[in-house]
Parts: C-alpha cells; structure tokens; sequence
C-alpha cells in the first residue's frame, strides 16, 4: 500500500480527531520503510487534494478526515 493509501486510511480511522503530523512521521518510521519527508509530503498532497483538511498549531501542522464525505455519497449513488 502506498505512503498516502496509509495515510489516508490512518486518519479516517481515526475520524474526527486532529492528529499531529510528527505523530504519522513517527508512527510511518517505526512501522514501516517510509522516511518522515514522505509522509509529510504525502500529506500536504492528501490537504491540497481536499481529501483531508489541516490546520497550524503553534506552527505544527495537525491533520484530520475532512468533514464532506465524499465515500458516502458515492455509496448512495451507488444504492439507486
């Protein structure tokens, strides 16, 4: 699974709650081969892409799930 898969699912998990990005970098290097850099880039492509939303903390950035649910609608179409 690629870095910004994980990513993505990782957060949606733990839906609703703002996680720290040097808590994924951290978490990406002890369970797996990605470095923090790519991580940290996947990330701000996954904000860029609307796909998860950030925001600064004293500087840090914190990420979480976006509140639009793209999934569920699609799931609802789906069903017609």
């Amino acid at each position: 699974m690629s870095c910004k898969n994980r990513c993505l699912k990782y957060l949606k998990n733990h839906s609703g709650v703002w996680v720290a990005s040097g808590k994924m970098q951290r978490l990406a290097q002890q369970n797996s081969t990605y470095t923090g850099s790519t991580v940290s880039r996947d990330l701000r492509k996954l904000a860029e892409d609307k796909e998860i939303e950030v925001k600064y903390i004293k500087g840090h950035a914190h990420y979480r799930v976006s509140k639009t649910d793209n999934g569920h609608c699609l799931k609802w179409f789906d069903e017609l």
